[in-house]
């Protein structure tokens, strides 16, 4: 992960770099999906709060087993 402290309004830019495997009963793993999330976290009365999250995914086509929410 890498954060720095944003200028003027104090908020936190960070970002996280994810993958997420599945693997399958006959122990075959594929890789779902590679992304990269931004946040922008700021405080608000001493509690750190998202202000904004956006998840860049870097992967051509989600396989079309894929039926729950990544």
């Amino acid at each position: 992960m890498w954060a720095r402290r944003r200028g003027g309004d104090g908020g936190i830019r960070a970002r996280t770099n994810v993958a997420i495997y599945h693997t399958s009963a006959d122990d075959d793993t594929l890789l779902l999906m590679v992304a990269e999330i931004q946040d922008l976290i700021v405080e608000q009365d001493g509690i750190l709060l998202f202000r904004e999250k956006k998840v860049v995914y870097d992967t051509p086509r989600l396989p079309d087993s894929v039926v729950y929410p990544l």
